[in-house]
């Protein structure tokens, strides 16, 4: 049983609790409780929003495991930022631009990425990257044997 504080945050934390289970725990009021950290609260927005965050965020990156990945960062985040918000906005836009953000700066650092394959040619030459940083210069082994093939 929950002790009584002076502030009231027990009896506040049991009705909260209470109208959650009825299902009339509107945005504001599990913003407010996840800010006085309530995990379940925010455990509750994550439950009303990890759909269309997973939506979006699979739209912009185009691959499933990724778009988890900007899914889980996303709440991550607003989850340490959470008393940042200052709620001139609604919860889901804050959240939904979180989630554009990271999302794009996973693309940026994709796109940093280049591979380039050992095998593949070129575009621009006809040679593929093996044969341009392919040392041509005769192998010392090479150059012996072929010394001494000349000496006999």
């Amino acid at each position: 049983m929950p002790t009584q504080t002076l502030d009231g945050t027990a009896q506040e934390g049991r009705q909260w609790a209470a109208e959650m289970e009825a299902g009339r725990g509107g945005d504001a009021r599990l913003l407010a409780a996840a800010k006085r950290g309530h995990s379940v609260a925010f455990g509750e927005l994550f439950n009303r929003y990890k759909r269309r965050i997973f939506h979006l965020a699979q739209r912009i990156m185009r691959n499933h495991e990724d778009a988890e990945d900007v899914v889980q960062e996303a709440f991550e985040l607003a989850f340490v930022h959470l008393r940042d918000f200052e709620g001139s906005a609604r919860f889901s836009t804050w959240l939904t631009r979180i989630a554009i953000n990271v999302a794009l700066m996973k693309l940026r650092k994709k796109a940093r990425k280049v591979e380039l394959s050992i095998e593949e040619h070129s575009e621009s030459e006809d040679l593929s990257f093996r044969d341009a940083v392919t040392d041509l210069a005769p192998n010392p082994r090479r150059s012996a044997c072929a010394k001494k093939d000349r000496e006999f």
